[in-house]
């Protein structure tokens, strides 16, 4: 059907129907890494840690026993103790010596003990005490516990572990003296706690072990806990090369830690102590600059960079910046988090009387977030000012309030933003969103979507210069049911525009969009429809009415979807060759009496060549005809055949091979044959190849190449590269070096070589002298982008911990790696 098409008078009858988002860090960090796994977000204030009842006689028992369940809450009934064997007398009274024993499932209200001998003393039927010695095992939540002794008292309900205490926590280890856990509030304290945490448990915050020991380790269950009178080291020296000793640390987990009274010895020596930190551990990966940095760049120039904190407690911590720069002047700034009884929040505030171009750089952030009844609010501003980071000479504001309610069959969201910018003119932006959401049972459902949007920006009318204001209300509704045979949808979308006539006027050009006033949508399938279908497939069905505008009424008129869909199905000719298929058929028809349709399908053959290696044909068809007046409906024409090859019979050798051909195009058919190739002699080495030839043109695609070499001694080599074939150049060149020169030192480096500029566009060098369990390094910087930086960095660093190595990261926070792109 080509051109216009017209249809019967009942076609037009049935349309017209439808018309109406400082080095104690290091301390701090290392028992995060100890305990975090285990914490949830949820947070409150650390009451007194358990205390374990005075100890009793220790009981006489018998020879071997097993394993007893002990329900942690009151109230439940006690499993009786397993039957003694038949020539064991039990001793007259309360108290009960058992030999044998019961395995029960473990839950979270449940402990459970085994052990080499145990007795259970009774009051009234119920247990009331256990006691076991010898190989002491239990499991508690997620705690697991190894002991020599053990005790559980259900009528204080306390259970407590002594002697050789192990306590095993999603693989991380502590050993210790004591450890008393409370079943009712689970509440546990750990005394003379000690534990060694391996590198490979959280490979991405430690290099190197962390040995850890604690006076005490106290906690609510996995909210929160308390070391006291603790300690820390990543030198595994008898006489460590430092220690770090602690007051009192406090975690909130993913949220804060709190530390007091960190002392940093070195070589036997007291080196210094903080009185107090905070570390907001939510954005310890942004490397908040809380131990001291010194170095040297070409926009800073020498610099000295420090942070102290001011306030550290529960629902208060904050840090002072103060910044030095031989360039730049001085910074000062500081960062504030809070939890006060009308919300909680942070501050983060940043002033620069920039000497180098002469003007005050101020920055600020705050974000606020309350509750009011069952209404959640969230305020958040944001401020710059001729920041040299962002754009220098220029201002922005933007604010931001969120508010939301959720119900069990309804929500509501609100969001208002509004922003303005100033530098050259002045633009604003003002944008809200109203959404509600509602279940009606368990089939249906509605939605209300109100979006305001607009813009203001001086337009130049003749000799004057006036206010363009771009705006536009949509509201949108959406009603959706499912029954048994059918799923149906009614929607209605209207675009109103607001914009003046200062703007319509000089651009020309306004919001466009769909408009439905309105849709009515009915889907199904056939099994849906007593499984009917069409030569033993199944279909997918789609029906779709209603009145539609385009373009601000530029096109309006009623219109119908018919949709037919085969599901693509698989069918096995042999035990190596394989094809799918799948096709579609969809007719529009409008009211301004035109029509058009298409259909379309796929086939794809698949040979298996090997294990690993195969063969493919795709083919992909779609055909429109006829005319739509709608943009939204538009089909494009596809009749393409694609071929690939893949082989990877060996585990050292990968190939593959792809081209394509397009029927529908007279000019340039053909796609690229695509080629790439990837070569790993051994586990050392690696040598990728990618390239395509373009068979319209006959001209060759760049030629990436990937070459990575890991020897034993830890020598790192990658080089990236992007060469353009038919200039006979590089585009670009990327390497990473990281080499060994002796025991004590070595050398790192990377490069970005620009083809185009033919100049670097960084240059990183790096000495690194390893001091056992620290490590020296002196840095050489020269990066080019939104800023020119070069300079010398000298770094003292525990090795230990990546997070204080900032080599090979960009202006912006990116990796500096060797990727060069790829061939399409």
């Amino acid at each position: 059907m080509h051109g216009c098409c017209r249809y019967s008078t009942s076609y037009r009858m049935m349309l017209a129907t439808c018309s109406v988002l400082t080095k104690g860090l290091i301390l701090w960090l290392a028992f995060i890494v100890f305990l975090l796994p285990v914490y949830s977000q949820d947070t409150q204030e650390i009451t007194e840690p358990p205390q374990a009842p005075e100890a009793e006689t220790t009981p006489t028992v018998p020879p071997p026993g097993e394993t007893v369940s002990i329900p942690g809450q009151p109230g439940e009934t006690p499993h009786a103790p397993s039957e003694p064997p038949t020539d064991y007398e039990p001793t007259p009274g309360p108290t009960v010596d058992i030999t044998g024993g019961v395995t029960v499932p473990i839950d979270e209200n449940t402990l459970q003990l085994n052990a080499d001998f145990w007795r259970a003393d009774f009051e009234e039927s119920e247990a009331v005490l256990i006691v076991a010695r010898g190989n002491v095992q239990a499991r508690y939540r997620n705690f697991t516990v190894t002991s020599d002794q053990a005790r559980a008292d259900l009528r204080t309900r306390i259970a407590e572990f002594r002697d050789n205490v192990v306590l095993e926590v999603d693989g991380v280890q502590a050993t210790g003296a004591a450890l008393v856990i409370n079943l009712d509030t689970r509440e546990w304290q750990f005394d003379t706690a000690y534990s060694e945490i391996q590198p490979q448990i959280f490979p991405e915050l430690l290099r190197a072990p962390v040995f850890l020991s604690g006076g005490s380790v106290s906690g609510e269950e996995d909210d929160i806990f308390r070391v006291v009178e603790g300690g820390f080291t990543t030198c595994n020296l008898e006489d460590p090369h430092y220690f770090v000793s602690t007051g009192i640390v406090t975690l909130w987990p993913e949220r804060k830690l709190i530390a007091r009274d960190a002392t940093f010895f070195a070589l036997g020596r007291r080196i210094f102590r903080i009185p107090r930190l905070a570390i907001p551990l939510s954005q310890l990966r942004e490397r908040q600059n809380l131990t001291p940095r010194v170095g040297q760049t070409q926009e800073e120039g020498f610099f000295l960079k420090a942070a102290y904190s001011y306030a550290a407690t529960l629902r208060h911590s904050g840090n002072a910046k103060l910044d030095l720069m031989t360039r730049k002047g001085i910074g000062i700034g500081l960062e504030d988090n809070y939890n006060i009884n009308w919300g909680l929040g942070n501050l983060f505030l940043y002033y620069l009387a920039d000497r180098n171009r002469n003007l005050n750089t101020l920055t600020g952030r705050w974000n606020h977030s309350y509750n009011i009844g069952t209404i959640s609010a969230n305020i958040t501003s944001d401020y710059r000012s001729n920041s040299f980071l962002y754009a220098p000479e220029t201002s922005t504001w933007a604010n931001e309030l969120r508010l939301s309610r959720n119900r069990e069959a309804a929500a509501t969201n609100l969001s208002v933003r509004q922003s303005t910018d100033h530098g050259f003119g002045t633009f604003s932006i003002l944008t809200s969103s109203l959404q509600h959401s509602q279940s009606f049972g368990q089939n249906s459902s509605a939605n209300v979507n109100l979006e305001f949007f607009s813009s203001e920006s001086p337009l130049t009318v003749g000799d004057q210069t006036v206010n363009g204001i771009n705006s536009q209300l949509v509201t949108q509704l959406d009603y959706s049911r499912r029954d048994e045979r059918f799923d149906w949808n009614l929607r209605i979308n209207k675009i109103n525009d607001l914009s003046n006539e200062a703007f319509i006027s000089q651009a020309g050009t306004r919001f466009a969009g769909i408009e439905r006033l309105p849709e009515l949508e009915l889907t199904t399938t056939s099994e849906r429809l007593n499984n009917r279908t069409l030569f033993g497939v199944p279909l997918r069905l789609n029906l779709a009415v209603g009145q539609y505008r385009e373009n601000f009424g530029r096109t309006e008129t009623e219109r119908l979807v018919a949709d037919i869909d085969m599901p693509s199905r698989v069918f096995r000719l042999n035990d190596k060759l394989n094809l799918t298929t799948g096709a579609g058929f969809r007719q529009y028809l409008y009211g301004n009496n035109t029509a058009q349709f298409s259909l379309d399908g796929i086939a794809d053959l698949s040979y298996r060549l090997g294990n690993n290696s195969s063969a493919s044909l795709s083919y992909r068809f779609l055909r429109p005809r006829g005319f739509t007046p709608f943009s939204f409906d538009f089909i494009g024409n596809y009749n393409i055949i694609n071929a690939r090859l893949n082989v990877q019979e060996s585990p050292k050798l990968r190939f593959s091979l792809f081209t394509g051909y397009d029927f529908e195009r007279d000019q340039s058919p053909w796609q690229d044959i695509s080629t790439r190739i990837a070569y790993t002699p051994s586990d050392r080495y690696l040598i990728y190849a990618s390239t395509g030839y373009n068979l319209n043109q006959s001209e060759w695609r760049p030629l990436i190449n990937q070459f990575r070499v890991r020897l034993p001694n830890d020598f790192r080599l990658d080089i990236g590269s992007r060469y353009d074939i038919e200039r006979g150049r590089f585009a670009s060149i990327k390497t990473q070096l990281d080499v060994p020169i002796s025991d004590k030192w070595r050398i790192r480096a990377n490069t970005g070589y620009n083809g185009f500029t033919h100049d670097f566009d960084y240059t990183n060098i790096q000495i690194v002298r390893d001091l056992h369990c620290w490590e020296l390094a002196l840095t050489y910087v020269d990066q080019q982008g939104f800023w020119d930086e070069k300079g010398i960095r000298l770094n003292l660093r525990i090795k230990a911990f990546p997070i204080f190595d900032s080599f090979g990261v960009g202006q912006f926070g990116q990796a500096l790696d060797t990727s060069v792109g790829e061939v399409l």
